[in-house]
């Protein structure tokens, strides 16, 4: 008979260290599976997101204007979006970008806003008038500067404190934006609309610049006269150029459209925007480390996407000669106060053209996003854009709303 030997102890050391091998190996694959499926999901998520707010964005975009024209009955100078451009100064210590090198963090320079204007058609279209109540004549006018407008006839009052009012000319190439401060009174044939004053040829209530601080008037929400300023949108001195679409007389002929908006914004901290919604200003307000696109509607504030770290907004005039070059972008324009419109001999219009937008006919949207940032310390990836802990990536479209200036085309 053979004698049975055990393992010998070196024996059993080589097995364990072979199976430590196998096992750390084992290990490091899960582990690695793990995070690429966690980074690919983050990805995926990201994509979706992207693609939604997109979706979003073209069918409101789509819509720009809604009933201007079926209301007012004009062909020309309809107004159905507004601009507010944030233009990056040069000089400055990070050059032109508006983020913070060597952190996550994204300045509100580094996001526009814009608003829809479109008319609602649950409300009636009055006439504008004076007390009297006359329908066509051209001597019975409300003058807005006085902070009353009349609007004939008196059908049904279904208006509230906060609604905006969009006085337009016959033409349809002058208007004026007003908010209500009261609740309609009735007033013989009429309603009697009462608002913060303005001051003609300019909206001047829209134009309050509370010590050169960067906040729209209480008088314009939307931004329809609030620009007709400098390249940097509410400069910190109230010396405006003129804007010969605003105006403040209204008469028979002319119109009192309720307005129901839409209204796209980044809530990024301080310094994001306090109007029309009103994003948390605070220091350690949460929209620091998650800037977030808000949709604005009917007094709601829905999230349209979390973790947005571009959203600029691009608009073409219905003439610049760069739209005429086939995939030429730069006839998207991301600074409002340098419309230009043209003759048709190539020089530009005498006048003042900033912040025009009856002259827009297309949109040009870009989102840039990032899943969220990392907080351990192996995730090891670092992306290409900014260095950052997280994945980025974007999008653009460019949208040529049904219902605007179709002018010249």
């Amino acid at each position: 008979m053979y004698a049975q030997h055990g393992t010998t102890l070196i024996e059993l050391m080589i097995a364990v260290a072979l199976f430590a091998i196998i096992s750390g190996v084992s290990f490091m694959l899960m582990n690695s599976q793990q995070n690429s499926a966690v980074n690919m999901g983050s990805q995926t998520g990201l994509n979706m997101a992207l693609r939604n707010s997109a979706s979003m964005l073209q069918m409101d975009l789509a819509n720009a204007g809604s009933y201007f024209y079926q209301d007012v009955n004009k062909s020309t100078g309809a107004l159905g979006l507004t601009i507010l451009n944030n233009v990056v100064a040069t000089g400055t210590s990070s050059g032109t970008s508006c983020h913070t090198v060597g952190t996550t963090v994204y300045g509100n320079t580094c996001f526009d806003q814009f608003s829809i204007i479109n008319v609602d058609s649950t409300y009636p279209v009055l006439n504008a008038t004076d007390s009297t109540g006359g329908n066509s004549e051209t001597t019975n006018c409300s003058h807005t500067n006085s902070g009353t407008a009349y609007g004939y006839p008196n059908s049904t009052n279904p208006y509230k404190i906060g609604d905006q009012l969009l006085l337009v000319t016959n033409s349809g190439a002058q208007y004026t934006s007003v908010v209500l401060t009261a609740v309609p009174a009735t007033s013989g044939s009429t309603l009697k609309f009462i608002f913060n004053a303005t001051s003609a040829p300019t909206n001047a209530a829209a134009n309050t610049y509370y010590g050169g601080a960067t906040t729209l008037g209480p008088n314009d929400p939307l931004n329809i006269a609030a620009c007709s300023g400098a390249a940097t949108c509410l400069p910190t001195t109230v010396t405006l150029p003129a804007n010969n679409q605003l105006t403040s007389t209204f008469c028979g002929t002319d119109y009192i459209l309720k307005l129901a908006p839409i209204s796209y914004q980044v809530c990024s901290g301080p310094g994001s925007p306090t109007v029309p919604y009103a994003c948390d200003q605070s220091a350690n307000s949460p929209d620091i480390a998650d800037p977030k696109l808000i949709r604005y509607a009917n007094g709601t504030a829905s999230i349209v996407m979390e973790q947005i770290i571009g959203f600029k907004v691009g608009g073409a005039v219905w003439n610049d000669p760069a739209s005429s070059s086939i995939g030429d972008i730069t006839n998207y324009n991301y600074d409002s106060s340098s419309y230009t419109k043209y003759l048709s001999g190539g020089a530009p219009v005498a006048g003042a053209n900033a912040f025009n937008f009856t002259l827009l006919h297309s949109v040009r949207v870009s989102i840039i996003g990032r899943t969220t940032p990392a907080t351990t310390d192996n995730y090891v990836y670092r992306n290409a854009f900014d260095g950052g802990a997280y994945q980025v990536q974007g999008t653009a479209l460019v949208v040529n709303p049904r219902n605007m200036n179709l002018e010249g085309w």
